[in-house]
């Protein structure tokens, strides 16, 4: 887990914390995430087992996954920082466009 977060990673993440936050008890399923995320079935299940493999999640198959604690750790953080940029764009530079798009796109910049 040394190596950074990708972006196509961080929008994942962001996903299964949307997932996570609204009830930590319950396994994330990959026929859920794929449907958020509006992927094929298979490519996220490609991607919550890369995801398992750098210890942000614990997965298994056809029971689904969770958030491992630096997974959590990891998403609140992408959250948070695109939080900020939001605030930021918005307070301090007036801006009037898409504001997500935009702190999303900052946030992957970092």
């Amino acid at each position: 887990m040394d190596e950074p977060i990708r972006e196509f990673e961080e929008m994942y993440l962001k996903t299964l914390y949307g997932f996570y936050v609204s009830n930590p008890e319950d396994p994330i399923r990959t026929s859920a995430l794929a449907e958020a995320m509006d992927v094929s079935a298979a490519a996220a299940s490609e991607m919550v087992q890369r995801l398992a493999s750098k210890g942000w999640l614990n997965y298994e198959p056809y029971k689904g996954a969770f958030l491992t604690t630096s997974g959590v750790e990891a998403s609140a953080r992408i959250k948070r920082r695109e939080g900020l940029m939001e605030v930021f764009l918005v307070r301090m530079l007036d801006y009037r466009g898409d504001v997500k798009a935009a702190a999303c796109r900052m946030e992957h910049a970092l």
